[in-house]
């Protein structure tokens, strides 16, 4: 079990930091253009994309701590559950920036790991 989830959370955190390196070293970091721009036409694309794109190091190194930490409770948990909190969170996540979000780009996994948080709280609230 332990193997499995240092295989997925392993594999999100490579495929992340692929994309902050192929953003900085092939598009001069251009790709962060695609997050999410609220209540824009264009801006839609960017809840899908949002997740996967980082402002840089720094601020992926801060999710991707957050990641590990909280992913591996939600992991350990059920599988299932990480994978539909992880699709939820990414969707919620960006639709509710998209709707409600101030008129600039925005980008990052912060919704992903708010989502975990969340539900690991109404877990334990609700299985006590």
């Amino acid at each position: 079990e332990l193997r499995r989830a240092a295989r997925i959370l392993g594999g999100a955190l490579l495929l992340l930091w692929g994309v902050l390196v192929v953003d900085a070293v092939l598009f001069a970091g251009a790709l962060r253009d695609l997050g999410v721009v609220p209540r824009t036409i264009a801006g839609l694309r960017g809840i899908l994309l949002m997740p996967f794109l980082q402002a840089g190091p720094a601020h992926l190194l801060a999710n991707s701590l957050g990641i590990v930490l909280v992913g591996t409770l939600v992991l350990f948990r059920e599988e299932r559950f990480f994978w539909a909190v992880t699709a939820i969170g990414a969707l919620v996540g960006g639709l509710g920036t998209w709707l409600f979000g101030r008129p600039s780009v925005h980008i990052g996994a912060s919704g992903v790991l708010f989502a975990y948080l969340g539900y690991l709280l109404l877990a334990g609230v609700f299985e006590r």
